[in-house]
């Protein structure tokens, strides 16, 4: 393969990195808009019970998905060393490993998922609140045929990601989002069944996925020409590093994923119908923030190839002073906000008590404020450091929900992910980027997480004073009002305190080239 052949993204790292996080932003906002839109036609049309099937069979074949078992990062991370030499075949080869690799998942996900058919009422509490013109083993085959679908088509995308064009994915992100939502919505007003409208879902995400997959094959035509098979030490060094990601992968999905199937099971459909909405909020928040922060990771892996470890540790400041930011900001404007916004849209009886309310702000922050930690960890190739840390997380989480959950009900579950968290991966995370990556002191990194993090309980609890004592929100204009004077009296605080740091400076830096890139 002739190495002189210019396949690869060679634009300036800042612009792609600006590019992908602009419009994975508009794609992730527009998620929620839509979202909503969809859900709140939904719950009218048909109730909380059939949200809390989307909830359960969502997370189920989440903890099936466990079968790719983190293989993708594991080959993804061996992009970005020939990426930047323009070594076409040794990326053809690894792309070549990844479909074969991603058709065997696919394949035992298909007969795991089809195994336990017979058992999926089994995780319900009380079958009756099974809407009665729902087969739930019908549904759950649709999910099934989704989430296996999926593999035998994105894997072509992943090169996108690893060459620093994940803006592409977003833009066509866009128009699936608008196209499969008002397709959706019209199929509920029309025929207000299910069934129909998950079908409808399924069909045009899976024509969206096989178009993209297509002009990928095209665009990167060199690589997917490449017929060798990847050699045998490649192979194996995947295999070991992707042992270390496993464990990561299980603990991400044990911890994100059995909320829902632990609700249904231990209290009842309805309560993880309820959940749903709030998961629908916050996860369309933490995608949208993921979307801004998240895009560096390609970015970050090539950085790690290309600059010093002093370099890189600057960059890294700069991006954590804006993660913790963005977190701080978010989570306060999610506590006082989202009961607001719930009791509004579709009632109070969709509501969650405050305590529960702040066990889920404190795990949305918990998770939130580690992309950067994640970026790092992905691109640096750390996760081979801390392979059994996930497990542990991932044991605590489930025993500590379901003990929670029979003593404490509903909130029991959050209780139990927010302690399995700090007890594990709050600390164990940075503690080995800066040992192993950094060289330098963790202290340094607690400094500028506490200082974030304490203004983000003050300003909850000041908020929640004065909302208490002077404010009734009532409607969507005083929503609107009380989300302006929060967001904009938060961000004047903060640039009040931080305003003489250096990486204050470097935001408006990065912020100047983000409204430059956009002019032109």
């Amino acid at each position: 393969m002739n190495q002189d052949i210019k396949v690869f993204n060679k634009k300036n790292r800042t612009s792609n990195s600006i590019k992908t996080s602009f419009f994975g932003a508009l794609k992730s906002a527009l998620d929620i808009l839509f979202g909503f839109a969809y859900r709140t036609v939904f719950i009218n049309t048909l109730g909380a019970d059939y949200l809390g099937l989307n909830g359960l069979f969502t997370n189920i074949l989440q903890v099936l998905s466990l079968a790719e078992l983190g293989i993708t990062t594991a080959i993804v991370y061996r992009f970005y060393e020939p990426i930047s030499n323009n070594d076409v075949s040794k990326v053809g080869k690894l792309m070549n490993y990844l479909k074969k690799v991603y058709r065997y998942i696919a394949t035992f996900i298909f007969i795991a998922g089809v195994l336990l058919t017979p058992f999926i009422k089994s995780f319900i509490n009380d079958s009756s609140t099974i809407p009665n013109d729902v087969n739930i083993y019908v549904i759950y085959l649709l999910f099934l045929l989704n989430t296996v679908s999926s593999y035998l088509f994105v894997y072509r995308q992943t090169i996108l990601s690893a060459d620093q064009r994940g803006y592409i994915q977003s833009v066509t992100g866009i128009f699936l989002i608008f196209i499969k939502y008002l397709v959706q919505i019209i199929l509920l007003y029309i025929t207000r069944d299910y069934t129909v409208t998950l079908v409808a879902g399924i069909v045009i995400t899976l024509i969206c996925n096989i178009i993209v997959s297509c002009w990928t094959s095209t665009k990167y035509k060199e690589v997917f020409d490449v017929k060798e098979l990847l050699d045998d030490e490649s192979k194996k060094e995947i295999i070991s590093d992707t042992k270390a990601v496993m464990f990561h992968k299980v603990g991400a999905t044990v911890k994100l994923s059995t909320d829902s199937i632990i609700l249904s099971k231990f209290v009842s459909l309805v309560s993880a119908g309820i959940y749903s909405n709030y998961s629908m909020i916050i996860s369309g928040l933490q995608a949208l923030i993921g979307q801004v922060l998240g895009s560096f990771v390609s970015s970050v892996g090539n950085a790690h190839v290309e600059l010093t470890k002093e370099k890189n540790y600057e960059i890294y400041k700069k991006l954590l002073f804006i993660d913790l930011w963005i977190s701080s900001v978010t989570v306060t404007c999610t506590y006082l906000l989202i009961n607001d916004f719930i009791k509004i849209w579709i009632g109070k009886k969709y509501i969650f008590d405050k305590i529960t309310l702040i066990m889920l702000c404190v795990q949305f922050y918990i998770i939130i404020s580690r992309q950067i930690n994640i970026s790092y960890t992905n691109g640096c190739g750390l996760f081979n450091r801390d392979k059994y840390r996930p497990l542990i997380e991932a044991f605590l989480n489930l025993v500590l929900s379901i003990i929670g959950v029979k003593m404490w009900g509903i909130v029991g579950v959050f209780i139990g992910t927010v302690v399995s968290s700090v007890l594990t991966v709050c600390w164990r995370e940075p503690s080995i980027l800066f040992k192993e990556e950094f060289r330098k002191p963790v202290i340094i990194y607690w400094k500028m997480y506490f200082s974030f993090f304490l203004c983000a309980i003050i300003f909850c609890l000041f908020g929640d004073y004065i909302k208490t004592r002077y404010m009734m929100i009532d409607s969507v204009f005083m929503l609107l009002v009380e989300a302006f004077a929060i967001f904009l009296l938060i961000n004047f605080i903060f640039v009040f305190l931080f305003r003489k740091k250096d990486e204050f400076s470097q935001m408006i830096e990065l912020l100047k080239k983000l409204r430059i890139h956009k002019s032109k």
